[in-house]
């Protein structure tokens, strides 16, 4: 009998969830740290380099990793930790930018709406030659009301060019709001003023 309620303490244990709240917000994610909450890549495609992208992963813990490529200033992988208040505020940015419910079809669907007026009105043609690609993964147990017992977000976001068409389409809101929430997500690969350790790369 022991034995089976050890194992079942173990079982909850290691399926707790961690909540946190940000502007009245619950967000709900596993408190192992197995994998992160929030996954972002942002990939540079005319870099002649192997190593071609930056990388942050937050992890339910508050832990960060940071990779910053070897054509950036001070590269390599690094690790730093976000207090429970810094965390709230990054998750507070980021859902109000309206990324937890980013619709990427209808938000493709806008852009080809604006384009076309554009043309219509303009006849200009704008083109960038996919320079860079950024990837969004989040990965929440829930998100939603203040008991944090809202809607499971799993949530991968694909956008080529993305400071290029926040620019361009200034007026579609949701764009907008993604290019802001992925100057958030670069903000915190900024480890150089943070006390961060190395992990990888560099000297």
């Amino acid at each position: 009998m022991r034995t089976l309620f050890i194992a079942a303490l173990v079982a909850l244990l290691s399926s707790s969830w961690v909540t946190a709240m940000a502007d009245g917000q619950g967000f709900a994610f596993k408190a192992d740290g197995s994998e992160p909450i929030v996954h972002f890549t942002r990939l540079h495609h005319r870099v002649a380099d192997v190593d071609d992208h930056q990388e942050l992963s937050v992890y339910a813990d508050g832990r960060v990793r940071v990779h910053t490529p070897s054509y950036m200033k001070n590269p390599g992988t690094f690790e730093y930790r976000l207090s429970d208040k810094a965390m709230q505020s990054v998750l507070g940015k980021l859902e109000a930018k309206g990324l937890m419910s980013f619709d990427q079809a209808s938000a493709r669907e806008q852009r080809a709406t604006a384009a076309e007026a554009r043309r219509a009105v303009d006849s200009e043609r704008f083109h960038v030659s996919d320079l860079t690609a950024t990837h969004i993964t989040l990965n929440f147990a829930s998100f939603g009301a203040r008991n944090a017992k809202g809607t499971p977000v799993r949530n991968d976001i694909v956008w080529n060019d993305l400071p290029a068409d926040a620019l361009r389409y200034a007026n579609v809101g949701v764009i907008a709001q993604l290019a802001e929430a992925e100057r958030v997500l670069l903000a915190l690969t900024d480890h150089s003023r943070r006390n961060a350790t190395r992990i990888t790369g560099g000297r």
